[in-house]
């Protein structure tokens, strides 16, 4: 290998590390009244930002319904609101040990249509990576306050389930999060005519490839029930980051080299 590849290798080694550092943390839980509940999730992400992340899954919807229970998040993009069902937040500029997120929770007015209670569910544990997470009114606590633990679920009652906007605070610990390493949990990689073949359970939720400059895009793969296909033939010259991410959450990373006609893929570790 010559010193032009082993500077990029090099460079690569830490764009890992970082991407270790910094792993994909989702979070789902259910709002709804006693007709119906809307699955609403949010997290974090080294490739996120503070606007709407179509990559990501968060997808504006054109308005609350006019009539029954609804419920969505808000995020704004150059001074304007869409409403989305996820919302992934970027981390922050200098991340520590553990930081909060906000979300802003909205949900339907009364006059919609909507029942006497306004009920929170969400799975427990949490997932790893997240330390705690409180709903409160805009006030910080002063009339609503939900705190998802062991018991599942929580409820609001009287005027307080009239509410239409919610903060939803998660607390983050990324160190402690469950992220899935490419060489030890999926050791046997092919490389076949071009393409990159992963062994996987399950169809991905997201396939990303970045670049040393921070470029992405979704490679055009395809799933055959046992391997994920990533063809790797029109790759530029450079090292890149394949980041798959699971039903689950939980993340993969593939580094790839492509360098003098050839192309190699990297344990992650």
């Amino acid at each position: 290998m010559n010193l032009r590849c082993l500077s990029v290798v090099l460079a690569f080694a830490l764009a890992t590390v970082a991407a270790q550092e910094q792993p994909h943390i989702d979070l789902s839980f259910f709002v709804g009244d006693e007709n119906r509940s809307i699955q609403l999730r949010c997290g974090i992400d080294s490739t996120a930002t503070d606007g709407l992340d179509l990559q990501l899954g968060e997808y504006p919807i054109p308005g609350h319904p006019p009539d029954g229970f609804h419920a969505a998040f808000e995020i704004t993009t150059d001074n304007i609101t869409d409403l989305s069902y996820t919302d992934v937040r970027p981390y922050p500029g200098s991340p520590t040990e553990q930081f909060v997120v906000e979300y802003s929770l909205n949900v339907t007015p009364k006059f919609y249509g909507r029942g006497d209670l306004l009920i929170f569910s969400w799975e427990y544990p949490l997932p790893r990576g997240i330390d705690s997470v409180v709903v409160t009114d805009r006030l910080g606590g002063v009339l609503a306050r939900v705190v998802f633990g062991w018991q599942r679920a929580d409820t609001l009652r009287g005027t307080t389930a009239e509410l239409e906007r919610f903060l939803v605070r998660v607390y983050y610990t990324p160190s402690r999060a469950s992220f899935v390493d490419g060489s030890s949990a999926h050791p046997a990689l092919q490389i076949i005519g071009g393409e990159l073949l992963v062994p996987l359970p399950t169809t991905p939720a997201a396939v990303v490839l970045t670049s040393l400059t921070g470029k992405q895009r979704t490679p055009g793969y395809s799933y055959d029930g046992r391997y994920l296909h990533c063809p790797l033939t029109s790759l530029e010259q450079g090292l890149h980051l394949l980041t798959v991410v699971l039903l689950n959450g939980e993340c993969i990373f593939f580094p790839i080299l492509s360098c003098d006609h050839s192309t190699f893929v990297f344990n992650s570790r």
